[in-house]
């Protein structure tokens, strides 16, 4: 799919430039103040098997606690499929992000939220992403085990077979947070890449696995003709 620029985009990456030293500013000094001991909290990206010029394959990913109950008020997910877009001197030609959500049935945030926020894809951006959401009131207890966290749809229009990483820690608008009610009030979280990989069409793979066996065939044939003439 490919998707219009705007006006927008001018101001996105504006945006971009600016937010990455000034959140990991504010990340350090909450490493400082002891986020590392406190931080339980895993978000391992999925390997996804995507189909070929195909939109609205949609997925779930989750999150993981492996320590104590947390008190969440929030979380930002900066989400990127390779290295993104090439306007923001990325390699493009990648899976695009469709859209991404906090809310859906079942998930951490669905029955406490002030909506699906962030910046969205910037206004024209493929393989960049941010969605963001916050309680409406009080808020939500993550106790030990793995949680829904958030639906992400994926479409491979014009994208051909092959293997994509994406990741929620490498964007260069920062890396996914949650927030919570201890003193600081940002907990990081253990974030692991994961993979997209798209699969040749099913017409290909018939071809080739034909090819295949016209060109054994021909071999076996060959073969039989030479060992007659020979004997």
């Amino acid at each position: 799919m490919i998707m219009k620029k705007s006006s927008l985009l001018h101001r996105s990456l504006h945006i971009l430039r600016g937010l990455p030293r000034l959140w990991l500013a504010s990340f350090v000094a909450y490493l400082g103040a002891g986020l590392v001991a406190r931080a339980a909290l895993i978000i391992d990206l999925p390997d996804l098997t995507l189909q070929p010029n195909q939109p609205n394959q949609t997925f779930t990913f989750s999150v993981q606690n492996d320590g104590g109950s947390v008190f969440l008020t929030g979380v930002q997910l900066d989400l990127i499929v390779g290295n993104g877009d090439v306007v923001i001197g990325g390699s493009g030609g990648a899976p695009a992000f469709q859209s991404v959500s906090l809310l859906a049935p079942g998930s951490l945030f669905s029955g406490n939220n002030n909506g699906d926020l962030g910046a969205g894809n910037f206004g024209s951006l493929q393989q960049l992403f941010q969605r963001s959401t916050s309680t409406s009131s009080g808020s939500v207890t993550l106790n030990a085990g793995t949680f829904n966290l958030a639906t992400v749809t994926f479409d491979t229009t014009g994208i051909g077979p092959g293997d994509y990483s994406w990741s929620a820690a490498t964007s260069p608008n920062g890396i996914s947070f949650f927030t919570d009610t201890s003193p600081g009030g940002v907990l990081g979280a253990t974030l692991f890449d994961g993979t997209l990989s798209v699969v040749p069409e099913p017409v290909n793979v018939a071809l080739t696995i034909f090819g295949s066996l016209v060109a054994l065939n021909g071999g076996l044939r060959w073969w039989s003709r030479r060992k007659a003439m020979a004997s």
